[in-house]
C-alpha cells in the first residue's frame, strides 16, 4: 500500500469528506491509488487529488465510483455539490472564463508568450504557476486548469482558432523535458477537426497585437462577441463588453494571423523544435 497519505479532516467541508470516503472505500479493498484509477479512467495523481479535495469529479467519475466502490448513489449523487464548492474558490473572473467558454461555439485566442491555458498540460502549467507570486496556489491553479480544458472534450466543445508567437513553444517552461512533453500534446491538439493552431514566425518582426494575449469569444448568431484579456496574476483578467471595444479586437485576429504560417506550416515548426530538444 506504500507509505500512509496525508490526513484529511472529513469535517472541514463536504469535499473533504467526499475525499476522505474514496480514500476509506479504497483502503477497505487493499487498492493503490493507481488501481483505483485504472478502475475509474483516472491517473494516480488523480486519484490522489480527489482524495485529498484539490480536483473535482469530471462528469460521470461519481458514477464510476459508486460501482467500483459499491457506494450506492453517494459519489453521484454528491459530485455537483463537490464541483460547487470547487467552483466557490476559483476567482470571480476566472469563474466567469469557465463558463464562458463551455457556452461558447468560437474561440479566437490569441497568445504572444505562453502556449494558452486550455492547451497547457500539467506539468507546465505548475512549473509556470511556481515561478509566479502565488506559488503556494499551484494546485488550484491546475485545478481551474482542468476546469477549462473539460470542454475540450465535449460533444458540444467550441471551434477554436489559436494563435501563438514562437516565442511561446520555444520558451522552455519548465526544462527542455517539459516543452518537449507540451509540444507533443499540440501535436495531438492538432489531429482535432475543432482545433487550429497557428505560429507567428520569429522573423516576422513587428506585428499587429504582440504586446498582449486576449480572446473573443462568440456565442453564435444573434448574440455579441465578447473578449476577455488576461491580467498579471491569477484573479485579475477582465471581460470588455464596450462595442468598440470588442469591434477592434474582432479585426485582430486577422491581422495577426497575416504575419502566422499556415497551419501546415505551423504544424511543421511545433514538430521541428520537438525534434530539436
Amino acid at each position: 500500500m506504500g507509505r500512509p497519505g496525508k490526513p484529511i479532516d472529513p469535517t472541514e467541508s463536504l469535499t473533504s469528506c467526499y475525499g476522505q470516503k474514496i480514500r476509506t472505500l479504497r483502503e477497505s479493498r487493499g487498492w493503490s491509488q493507481g488501481e483505483l484509477g485504472k478502475k475509474i479512467g483516472e491517473t494516480k495523481d488523480g486519484v490522489s487529488r480527489l482524495e485529498l479535495g484539490k480536483q473535482a469529479p469530471a462528469n460521470g467519475t461519481g458514477k464510476l465510483l459508486d460501482q467500483v466502490l459499491q457506494a450506492g448513489d453517494y459519489f453521484e449523487t454528491h459530485a455537483p455539490l463537490v464541483r460547487k464548492e470547487h467552483a466557490a474558490r476559483v476567482p470571480e473572473s476566472a469563474r466567469s472564463l469557465i463558463q464562458s467558454e463551455r457556452e461558447a461555439s468560437r474561440l479566437r485566442i490569441y497568445e504572444p508568450g505562453l502556449i494558452t491555458g486550455l492547451f497547457q498540460i500539467e506539468s507546465y502549467t505548475r512549473a509556470l504557476a511556481l515561478a509566479g507570486v502565488r506559488a503556494r496556489e499551484v494546485d488550484g491553479v491546475w485545478s481551474e486548469r482542468c476546469r477549462r480544458q473539460a470542454i475540450l472534450d465535449s460533444e458540444s466543445a467550441p471551434l477554436i482558432f489559436a494563435v501563438m508567437d514562437e516565442v511561446a513553444i520555444r520558451r522552455p517552461i519548465g526544462g527542455p523535458g517539459v516543452l518537449k512533453e507540451q509540444l507533443a500534446h499540440l501535436e495531438r491538439l492538432l489531429e482535432r477537426p475543432n482545433i487550429n493552431i497557428q505560429i507567428v514566425p520569429s522573423d516576422a518582426g513587428a506585428y499587429c497585437g504582440m504586446t498582449v494575449g486576449f480572446t473573443l469569444v462568440s456565442f453564435g448568431f444573434g448574440t455579441d462577441d465578447v473578449a476577455y484579456v488576461e491580467g498579471p496574476v491569477r484573479g485579475t483578467g477582465q471581460f470588455l463588453h464596450r462595442p468598440e471595444v470588442v469591434q477592434e479586437l474582432r479585426d485582430m485576429p486577422d491581422l495577426i494571423r497575416a504575419s502566422a504560417s499556415s497551419a501546415a506550416g505551423s504544424a511543421r515548426t511545433i514538430r521541428s523544435i520537438w525534434e530539436s530538444l
